[in-house]
């Protein structure tokens, strides 16, 4: 939909749009009248589609509704567009919405929905395709148009564009009853042509007069007034006038009147003429006048005698199932008992299916039949025992649970007549877009007849159609107003439809740059919106809201300014301040936080909620700490207990490994030294790594000096995990396996158990404490791993010096000259090649390639060998193929030679890849020492051999 910046259009098709509006014929002719004007004036008529003047010289189409004409090509390509779009949204939209989406293209002046896709172009009444340009008359082929769209005469104008003229031929018509007839215009016949609605399109009138025909009854005549088609049935009534003539046709009712096409004579008798039948029903006698009929109103017959009765000897000669036949001494008058047989009966029942079951009897069989058989239920799922004359369904107790044609909802019908049909449905399912959501092809039962009621589209309306699959069409509804934005400036025109949101107006709002009410300062610019502008953003100081008062800058709209700190008030009572941020309220009146203070039996901290300003002891709580249980040397510890339980266990003892301890630090105490001159002490008198008494291994040390960083993050959680008593057990992260040996080394020193776990590649330690009578066992070594490396470094040191002096001590050197090989004389000047040449096959060739053009490929290559610089020759020899020489500066030698030979196929490749595989060809040659320029070229690079060839240095 358009949207206009101050201009509204007034309606959402102009059916005279790209007319030229004259000064004074405009009111007096037609506007396709006016039209074909201005196209022979060839610069006021535009097509609506390209905005081009259009003249007597172009092709032409006009919509069959409103008349607009257009370029040929140009309609052609709108309609041709417009049906691959239509096409393509009912296909996504699953054949749900033919209304939004019709089959055809729309006129893009009045929306007509047009099928016909313009093929070629043709004149108005489309008689010649292409026609020839019209100066007089434009795209008029000058025949009568004879279009016979309102009558069989057709249009008398010449080919013309717009409506057709009204038929002026008269015809005769006829009466309904065909007596009379008439001469009127043929137009007055057509409501398409004519506005003369009088006749309504029907070629017969009523005259007014009677019809006057004999009826069937060959009596009367039909007094209705001028009708079509036949008469009918005669509707006379004839009366009795009390003669009692009037009979049925067994005599023993009369009527005093009836209709004339009720009377049916059958036949008559002397006494009176049946005309029709009575209920009442007569019992008549056999010829035994013992056994009697009954039947209904009849004609009595005309003969006396009586009907033979049915039960006499003569014609009952079996017994009532037909099985056995009667003797004929046994009955000898109709009245005599029938005898009966002892076989079962077997006459078919009314039910079609069974026979009797009874023993042969007199009188009638089972009726009505109560042979038991199986019946299914309505739904298929149980049958039932019933008996055959059971005409009512069984009924089961399962729900159906099927869905229904909304596909939304279930059946909830108990024992659901359509259930096996939605079965044998489901098992095909339906893949074809067009027929997915298709309800006649669900059974009756399962058709859902709830309102949809889902919202629409547009968020405001509901659909009102009944419960259907897919989507649910677009929202109908539509305003009559126009839909404006607040300034003014952005208007979608009526009629504006349901859900349509108007967009961003591209104007600023009307009031910018004026004062706000309350701050006064300018409303800064911005687009034109709806309800209350945005919030003043001016920086601005204001004071916050705690009784501090500080000055913050912060933007104008806010009322509610807080400095971000806290109260920090004395609370009064208890020794904690106010933590709330920046208030105006009271203070915390119920102090939620942590007591804090130091106990006075055994100094930590308490940790009970604030208990005001009552002593921590006095207030019942119990110190539970954990704390560590320690021999008197400290070396020995025992699992984490809380503080107030160590007054209740028993003390730990040192043991020997603390004495030995003990000792050593007294004596380095005695001796003044530090624990590096301890280590070197303990060196010089040690030989072996068991003499220096390390806590650690010599695997670990020597790892250790390999991989230290990590091997101290090792030994850095193991001390962790040693010094936490409530951690019993360490998991380490799946590693490698000389990883793991190191941990299991380490584990040693610290008293731990250790083991794998898990399997490649996911194996890793675990390591566990040792407790031994409650105590834990496992303690750090007296000496880090850093020290006990440093250790052993001194000790390798001091043991690699012992073997020094035992091997100089022990071992005698005396030394010998012997000669030096010389080095191997290189030939100079007596190489087979010494320099290389290039050949051009081809003129073109011998245009392109230069030596700057080889001396600059020659380099590239050159300077990863050793051959160093090279002089460059053109060839003097007479022929098409140019030749040029490429020799070495220095003197000539082997290694020289070979270099040159192990360039050329990498120098050859790369001339080849920039002139062409066959454009150029290398090869090894020689150039005489006198510098007379002789070349010689040997064949096995693929050249002629050439002989005395001058050239000159370039």
């Amino acid at each position: 939909m358009s949207i206009l910046n101050a201009n509204i259009y007034k309606s959402n098709f102009d059916t005279t749009a790209g007319l030229s509006v004259s000064e004074s014929t405009f009111e007096e002719i037609p506007y396709y009248e006016q039209t074909i004007k201005d196209i022979i004036d060839g610069n006021k008529y535009t097509c609506m589609i390209c905005t081009v003047e259009m003249d007597p010289y172009c092709q032409m189409y006009n919509c069959p509704k409103c008349y607009r004409v257009y370029d040929f090509e140009c309609i052609k390509q709108w309609a041709t567009k417009s049906i691959k779009k239509n096409t393509l949204a009912v296909a996504n939209n699953n054949n749900t919405d033919h209304q939004s989406h019709p089959q055809g293209w729309k006129c893009p002046n009045c929306y007509y929905v047009s099928k016909r896709f313009p093929k070629e172009p043709t004149c108005w009444c489309g008689k010649n395709i292409k026609p020839e340009p019209n100066v007089l008359s434009p795209n008029s082929c000058g025949q009568t148009c004879e279009n016979k769209a309102h009558c069989e005469h057709g249009c008398m104008k010449t080919c013309h564009l717009g409506p057709h003229q009204s038929c002026s031929v008269m015809i005769d018509i006829y009466c309904n009853c065909g007596s009379e007839s008439k001469k009127i215009l043929c137009s007055s016949l057509n409501p398409k042509s004519s506005k003369n609605m009088s006749w309504g399109g029907n070629r017969k009138f009523n005259c007014g007069k009677k019809c006057g025909l004999l009826m069937p009854c060959g009596v009367h005549y039909c007094d209705k007034i001028c009708h079509s088609g036949p008469c009918g049935k005669c509707t006379q009534l004839i009366y009795d006038k009390g003669k009692g003539l009037i009979k049925c046709y067994c005599g023993l009712e009369n009527k005093s009147q009836i209709t004339c096409s009720d009377i049916n004579v059958i036949g008559s008798s002397k006494n009176w003429v049946g005309s029709f039948a009575c209920n009442n029903k007569r019992f008549l006698k056999y010829d035994c006048n013992i056994h009697e009929y009954c039947v209904g109103c009849e004609p009595v017959p005309k003969s006396n005698k009586k009907i033979h009765c049915p039960y006499s000897p003569d014609i009952l000669k079996a017994c009532p199932c037909g099985a056995t036949s009667i003797p004929k001494q046994k009955r000898t008058n109709c009245t005599d008992p029938i005898p009966t047989c002892e076989n079962v009966c077997e006459k078919p029942l009314k039910c079609g299916k069974h026979k009797c079951p009874y023993t042969c009897h007199n009188g009638p069989c089972m009726d009505p039949c109560l042979i038991i058989e199986k019946t299914a239920c309505a739904c298929n799922s149980k049958t039932f025992l019933t008996p055959c004359g059971y005409e009512a369904t069984p009924s089961c107790t399962m729900k159906c649970e099927q869905l229904m044609s909304c596909k939304r909802h279930h059946c909830r019908n108990i024992c659901c007549e359509g259930k096996p049909a939605a079965i044998e449905r489901a098992k095909h399912p339906i893949f074809n877009k067009n027929l997915k959501n298709d309800e006649s092809l669900v059974e009756a039962v399962h058709i859902c007849l709830k309102p949809c009621n889902l919202k629409l589209s547009c968020g405001l309306h509901y659909c009102q159609r009944k419960c259907h699959p897919g989507k649910c069409p677009p929202c109908l509804e539509s305003d009559s107003n126009d839909l404006v934005c607040p300034c003014g400036k952005t208007i979608i025109p009526a009629p504006v439809r349901c859900g349509t949101k108007l967009p961003t107006c591209l104007f600023d709002c009307l009031k910018v740059g004026t004062n706000r009410y309350g701050c006064n300062h300018k409303i800064p610019p911005h687009l034109c919106h709806e309800g209350e502008c945005p919030k003043c953003t001016h920086s601005v100081i204001k004071k916050c809201r705690c009784y501090r008062h500080e000055k913050i800058r912060t933007l104008c709209y806010q009322t509610d300014v807080s400095c971000g700190k806290q109260c920090l008030k004395p609370l009064p009572n208890c020794p904690h301040k106010c933590t709330k941020i920046c208030h105006t309220d009271s203070c915390l009146l119920n102090c939620s936080m942590i007591c804090g203070l130091t106990r006075e039996s055994c100094g930590h901290k308490c940790v009970a909620k604030c208990h005001g300003n009552k002593p921590c002891d006095e207030v019942g709580l119990n110190c539970e700490k954990l704390v560590d249980k320690t021999c008197p040397c400290g070396r020995i510890k025992s699992l984490q207990v809380k503080c107030f339980e160590t007054k209740c266990l028993p003390p730990i003892n040192c043991d020997e490994t603390c004495a030995a301890l003990k000792r050593r630090l007294e004596l380095k105490k005695a001796l003044g030294l530090d624990h590096s001159a301890t280590n070197g002490v303990v060196v010089t008198a040690s030989t072996t790594f068991e003499d220096l008494n390390l806590p650690h291994t010599e695997q670990a040390l020597l790892i250790y000096h390999k991989q230290s960083a990590w091997c101290n993050e090792i030994d850095k959680t193991l001390k962790n995990f040693i010094s936490e008593n409530t951690k019993m057990s360490f998991h380490f992260k799946p590693m490698k396996a000389p990883q793991r040996f190191f941990i299991h080394e380490l584990c040693k020193s610290y008293q731990l158990y250790s083991e794998s776990q898990d399997y490649e590649p996911k194996r890793s330690v675990f390591v566990k404490k040792n407790i031994e009578n409650g105590n834990i066992k496992s303690v750090s070594p007296i000496i880090s791993l850093e020290e006990s490396y440093k250790v052993y470094s001194n000790f390798r040191e001091q043991l690699k010096k012992l073997k020094i002096q035992y091997h100089e001590a022990n071992v005698s050197k005396e030394f010998y000259n012997l000669p030096a090989p010389e080095p191997a004389t290189v030939a100079i000047g007596s190489t087979k090649y010494n320099c290389i040449v290039v050949q051009c096959m081809n003129d073109s060739i011998n245009k392109k390639c230069n030596i700057m053009n080889i001396q600059e490929i020659f380099d590239k290559f050159l300077r990863f060998s050793l051959i160093g610089g090279m002089d460059y020759f053109e060839s003097l020899y007479k022929s098409e193929r140019k030749c040029y020489i490429v020799k070495p500066i220095r003197e000539m030698n082997e290694n020289i030679e070979k270099d040159m030979k192990m360039l050329l196929p990498h120098i050859t490749k790369s001339l080849h890849n920039k002139y062409g595989e066959h454009s150029v060809v290398l090869g090894m040659g020689k150039v005489d020492q006198d510098a007379n320029n002789t070349i010689i070229i040997f064949e096995e690079q693929g050249m002629e051999q050439q002989e005395d060839v001058h050239s000159k240095t370039s």
